[in-house]
This record gives C-alpha cells, structure tokens and sequence, in this order.
C-alpha cells in the first residue's frame, strides 16, 4: 500500500539486475505501479534529446519496458542554465524527501571507487550538484547514505582490486564507494572474480 522509492544508477553492471527486472515483470511476479525512481546522475550539459543522457539508458533498459507511470520518474534536467544548476540541486534533494526518501539505491562501482559520478575527493557530506570535470549533476555521498538499503554490484577481475580496497581499507574520500562502510544495511553483490582479492577469499 506504501510507494516504494528506487534510487537507479546507469552502470553496466546493473544491466542483469535489470534485465531480472523485466524478467519478473513480464511473468507477472512484479509490478512498479506504486514504484517511484529517481536517476542518480546525469551528463551536463546535454540537448533533450541526446542518445547518451542517463535516463535515456534507464528507459531503454528498464523504465519503458515495465508498468512504472511515467510522473514517477524523476532525473536531473541536463538542460538547465548553468546559473540555476545550484538552485536545482537544492530542488532535487527536497525533491526526494517529499517522497519520503530512498528505500533502495541500486549502484555500479567505478574502478576509482566512484559510486554515482562522486569522484575520489568527494566527501562524505556532499548532497546532490554538478560536478566539474567529468560535467555532470550527481547524487551526492550524503544523499546516496540517507537511502534506508543499499546494492552495489560488481563483476569481474578487473573491479576486484577496487572491490577490495572498498571493503576492507579505510573509509576515505579518495575512495568514495568506502563511505559505504558507515552504512548499516548495504549489500555487495558480485561474483566470484570481483571478489578474488577480499582476505574471505585469498585467506579462507
């Protein structure tokens, strides 16, 4: 009876996530009627109708082939005059609260540590804003730590070293998918090459 809120990022890592999505919908095990998403990043500037935008991705891969209403989904504008980017940041946090918050944030993890597009050096206070270079408006560590569960996912040799410093060094800002760490409900989900650098599995 309650609207359940998706925080959803773009990584290719989530594509078989999303895939079992439309899996379970399509065999009637699952409906996103009272299902809201906000995009967790998106490419600044962009024209409204350019092929790489984040949300463009979301849709193609699981938004338009699902029952989810389209006032339920929300994105950053990538159209926006870079003089109200600020302003509209402030407006997508307040945003996501008038919801009642994030429930489940599903994210990829970048092979620096990134999680959304919050680069190494983002700190763990930082909301949603744009972010220079790589331009983007991203979800910051603090808004993505506000969501009451988490998944990040990951698969491959090659994120197993990131994997490991994520989950077992220091929480530090040069690796930001480390402040996952002061989160008491995330989950990492990934296979066995992800995972092959982790002490549970070099030293079991």
């Amino acid at each position: 009876g309650r609207m359940c809120v998706l925080g959803l990022g773009t990584g290719t890592s989530l594509t078989p996530i999303y895939e079992e999505m439309v899996r379970r919908y399509e065999a009637g095990q699952l409906s996103f009627h009272n299902v809201i998403v906000f995009n967790a990043y998106e490419y600044y500037p962009l024209k409204p109708d350019d092929k790489n935008s984040c949300i463009r991705q979301l849709h193609a891969r699981l938004l338009d082939r699902v029952d989810i209403a389209p006032q339920n989904i929300f994105s950053p504008d990538s159209t926006i005059n870079q003089n109200y980017v600020l302003n509209y940041c402030r407006q997508y946090e307040q945003r996501i609260n008038s919801c009642g918050g994030i429930d489940v944030m599903l994210l990829g993890i970048g092979r620096m540590g990134n999680i959304a597009t919050n680069e190494p050096g983002s700190t763990v206070t930082s909301t949603s804003r744009d972010l220079v270079p790589p331009c983007c408006i991203t979800m910051g560590i603090a808004t993505i730590l506000k969501a009451r569960k988490i998944y990040l996912t990951a698969w491959g040799e090659s994120k197993a070293d990131i994997i490991q410093k994520t989950v077992e060094e220091h929480v530090s800002d040069s690796i930001p998918a480390s402040f996952l760490q002061t989160h008491n409900d995330t989950h990492f989900v990934m296979d066995l090459a992800a995972a092959s650098k982790l002490t549970r599995i070099v030293h079991p």
